[in-house]
């Protein structure tokens, strides 16, 4: 697993939101996204799936997960009532890089606060986890679990 450390920017964003246990749903919420937002050229952006909760600690039926694109400020969004409008944090985040496959997510999720600890990182838990999906990536089968480090 290729780990590196990045600086991201506050992003603009549009995206859809459940609410409940992160999991199954989450694929489905992606699936519903993409077909959302097929008037929009997504070839050179970037798709996030983003996991504001932990679930450690908030009740599984309040946990949120978010999907969103990134936007700039002159895009027409097509049919905009069915997204909400936000920003992703900015700040430092480890970046592992990993095959972009269900069971490869869950692992990753699983294996990241041994790699924290095994670095030296402290998690920054007042910002979201995040996947990343950058398409010359995801052409290779391939993404990248962001998480929040202070």
């Amino acid at each position: 697993m290729d780990i590196r450390v990045e600086r991201f920017e506050a992003t603009s964003i549009l995206y859809m939101r459940r609410v409940g246990e992160y999991g199954r749903e989450n694929n489905t919420l992606m699936s519903r996204f993409k077909e959302k937002i097929q008037g929009i050229n997504t070839n050179q952006k970037t798709i996030y799936g983003i996991a504001w909760d932990n679930p450690q600690i908030t009740p599984s039926e309040a946990c949120r997960y978010d999907v969103a694109l990134e936007i700039t400020s002159d895009e027409t969004i097509p049919e905009p009532n069915d997204f909400l409008f936000g920003k992703i944090p900015g700040g430092h985040y480890m970046v592992l890089l990993f095959p972009h496959f269900t069971n490869d997510v869950q692992k990753a999720m699983e294996s990241f606060p041994a790699i924290l600890q095994a670095k030296g990182y402290t998690m920054d838990g007042a910002r979201p986890i995040i996947e990343r999906y950058r398409q010359v990536l995801v052409d290779k089968d391939l993404c990248e679990l962001c998480v929040p480090i202070l």
